[in-house]
């Protein structure tokens, strides 16, 4: 069993990874540096940054990507979100959490202020709703210039 575990593990990572190079893909398409963080969420607990940083013109994104395979509520712990919340105070980038819907092949952002907070047996973490994905911005809003 503990094999199976480890190997399920090991495969959601990787989807997780392919997702944040789709992403990082895209933004280089149009005209951003892109940098990956490999492992960002894997024992780096001591290091805090998001998964994906992009620079165009002085202008800085940081990223936490998530992939789902329909809209469903998506819990997010709460370190991830004030990882990426520090790394964007430090640097003054805008940060959002980019969620990639695989039935409808299509990214949804979301800032952070707009993160429902939630408290449960096992502390705080944010939650993204089905009904946020409405609200929430695409990729040509991110990466325009006229969103700053």
């Amino acid at each position: 069993m503990c094999f199976w575990v480890l190997v399920l593990g090991y495969e959601r990572y990787e989807r997780g990874k392919r997702a944040e190079l789709e992403l990082g893909r895209r933004l280089l398409r149009v005209g951003y540096f892109v940098m990956r963080s490999p492992a960002s969420g894997r024992r780096a607990r001591r290091f805090r940054y998001p998964d994906l940083v992009a620079i165009r013109r002085g202008r800085v994104l940081l990223f936490e990507v998530k992939l789902r395979k329909h809209r469903d509520t998506i819990h997010i712990p709460w370190r991830q979100v004030e990882n990426l919340c520090y790394a964007s105070q430090l640097c003054g980038g805008e940060a959002y959490i980019a969620v990639y819907i695989q039935e409808e092949k299509e990214w949804f952002f979301f800032r952070l202020g707009d993160l429902e907070v939630q408290e449960h047996e096992g502390g705080r973490r944010y939650v993204i709703t089905v009904s946020m994905f409405e609200k929430a911005l695409r990729f040509e809003d991110v990466v325009s210039d006229h969103s700053l």
